[in-house]
């Protein structure tokens, strides 16, 4: 059974990758390289937590109550936001970005996580 929600939780994070590909894929022709690496750092900063949060939800355990599920969710679910601010500030202040192309990345990255329920809905749902 968790085996298979963390392959959907995988699915999500792969979901978001094609997603950031093609965005970075469209700021690479109209801005320049720092646009494409502004993109990608954008939707990394949001990527990476939420590799986190799958890996932190969906760990294997031998008790799996309804209390301990909604703890780690909502432990995992506040340190992905954490992490999630803590890159974005990092990046704003050590490296130079262009903002609009960061927050592209960044809100592609975002969106995915909304496009996941018509994923599950077609063939990418777990079949019983």
């Amino acid at each position: 059974m968790f085996r298979q929600l963390l392959l959907v939780g995988y699915r999500l994070i792969v979901l978001q990758l094609i997603l950031l590909g093609i965005v970075a894929g469209v700021f690479v022709f109209i801005n320049d390289w720092w646009g494409l690496v502004s993109v990608l750092l954008g939707g990394s900063s949001w990527i990476l937590p939420s590799l986190y949060f799958v890996r932190k939800l969906f760990k294997p355990t031998t008790k799996r109550d309804s209390q301990n599920l909604l703890k780690d969710f909502l432990l995992g679910e506040g340190v992905k936001l954490l992490l999630s601010a803590g890159l974005i500030t990092l990046i704003i202040l050590f490296v130079p970005i262009q903002t609009g192309a960061f927050l592209c990345g960044y809100i592609a990255a975002i969106a995915a996580s909304f496009f996941m329920p018509l994923c599950a809905l077609s063939s990418c749902a777990i079949k019983k």
